[in-house]
């Protein structure tokens, strides 16, 4: 939708122009008066585009608030249920969740009340220009046919403006997400360049502790997995085998202690890195 946007921007400028030229030709009294009811309609949507740009961002945030906490519950049921947490555990997930219901609502209200606004300011505008134009007609300012001219290039010029300033206001709320976009790559292609060990691959868990809803999972783990062997790890269903792989994955970061892939900390990784 982003991309769609700006080939119609550009074809409705070129309209835009194109209607405002002709109307220099015809009728420069009324172009000035059409010029300034096509200004009002321009200008006033676009108030709202900050905030119409600040709730597409809460809902984004609060999108992967809900997004993490659904991961949690598919990859760490088995701990949950161990440690007793469904309950707490569920009802955060509830919080989050009704959360996401409300920043949807809202964000889907702001953009029907943008449309709105620019629908109402078109209107306007065209009975201001409409109603000066008859106005100078009566008083013989202009010629009837002048008017009928100008009221047609007028509908285009009002049509072009308000598809633009919707686009742009729709572009200006977006923007902001294809920001966080690029950061997010540009830190990933950043890390990719950080050589991961100089002296092996070794997986190393030094001191590492991790609870779960309060209840410990791992507490003060020392073991080092050489590069290139393989091991088992056994234990009953909740001792923390899966924790291991997960905490390697970075699916939490809330552990005490190091994990050290080769001689690196692993939150100074990227998953790319990890994973090869």
């Amino acid at each position: 939708d982003y991309y769609r946007s700006v080939p119609l921007i550009i074809y409705y400028c070129c309209q835009f122009v194109f209607s405002i030229i002709v109307m220099i030709f015809v009728s420069p009294l009324l172009l000035i008066i059409f010029s300034a009811a096509i200004v009002l309609m321009a200008v006033v949507p676009q108030i709202f585009s900050g905030i119409l740009a600040r709730r597409q961002k809460e809902c984004s945030d609060i999108s992967e608030k809900y997004l993490s906490a659904l991961k949690d519950i598919v990859a760490g049921i088995e701990t949950i249920k161990l440690a007793n947490g469904k309950t707490a555990f569920l009802h955060q997930f509830h919080d989050v969740s009704y959360q996401q219901q409300e920043s949807i609502r809202k964000l889907r209200d702001m953009r029907s009340f943008t449309v709105d606004v620019s629908d109402t300011c078109q209107t306007f505008s065209q009975i201001i220009g409409n109603g000066a134009g008859g106005i100078l007609v009566i008083l013989g300012k202009v010629t009837i046919g002048d008017l009928i001219i100008s009221l047609q290039l007028s509908s285009f010029a009002f049509q072009a403006v308000g598809v633009v300033t919707e686009k742009v206001v729709g572009l200006r709320a977006v923007r902001q997400l294809l920001d966080k976009v690029k950061s997010l790559l540009l830190k990933q292609n950043t890390s990719s360049e950080v050589s991961t060990a100089e002296s092996g691959n070794d997986i190393c868990y030094k001191n590492v502790s991790f609870s779960f809803d309060g209840h410990p999972i791992l507490q003060g783990l020392n073991q080092t997995f050489a590069d290139g062997k393989c091991y088992a790890i056994i234990g009953p269903s909740g001792s923390g085998k899966s924790t291991l792989v997960k905490l390697l994955m970075q699916y939490y970061g809330n552990y005490s202690g190091e994990i050290l892939l080769g001689n690196q900390e692993i939150s100074a990784l990227s998953e790319s890195e990890i994973y090869h």
